[in-house]
């Protein structure tokens, strides 16, 4: 019981410091120091980019309960899962939770119609790509070897595709 609920404040610890960050405080900050005002009546863009928003925190949000419940870590490089995680949205793409940051960023872009927020969109998708290419898929590897191959082999980067069917145990 103990373990549960310090595995849920480094949760909560990791998603206020990652995305809570990147998706949050700085297009607040991006929004506010371009004196952007909220539309008072929504269009049909806005409801377009709120279920869009919606969409990508749902799947933000489930990737975060895989980590936490089936890999027992966060998604903090410092708090890494214990297993490779294979199930839920990873089962189709390997990067859900990058997807559903850039989703909720382009959304926010299109409701407030903000070229600066679509700009910060590109950069913050630029640094994921460093990000993923550079450091996080060196130390898959490294940790899973062939195990992380062989889903890399069946699973894309960034586009979802048929759903990743792994054999024996060890995966999440």
């Amino acid at each position: 019981m103990l373990a549960a609920f310090w595995l849920t404040i480094r949760n909560l610890t990791a998603i206020a410091l990652f995305p809570g960050i990147v998706v949050v405080y700085i297009p607040y900050r991006l929004l506010n120091g371009a004196a952007i005002p909220g539309p008072l009546d929504w269009s049909m863009s806005q409801y377009a980019a709120a279920l869009v928003a919606t969409i990508g925190a749902a799947i933000l949000c489930r990737s975060i309960w895989s980590f936490a419940f089936v890999g027992r870590g966060t998604l903090a490089p410092f708090d890494e899962t214990q297993v490779l995680i294979v199930e839920g949205f990873y089962r189709f793409v390997r990067n859900p939770m990058y997807i559903a940051v850039m989703l909720i960023l382009l959304a926010q872009s299109m409701f407030f119609w903000s070229t600066v927020l679509l700009s910060y969109a590109g950069i913050c998708f630029v640094v994921a790509n460093i990000l993923v290419i550079g450091y996080e898929e060196n130390r898959l590897r490294h940790k899973y070897g062939n195990e992380y191959r062989k889903y890399c082999e069946h699973v894309g980067r960034w586009i979802p595709g048929r759903p990743y069917h792994h054999g024996g145990s060890g995966i999440g």
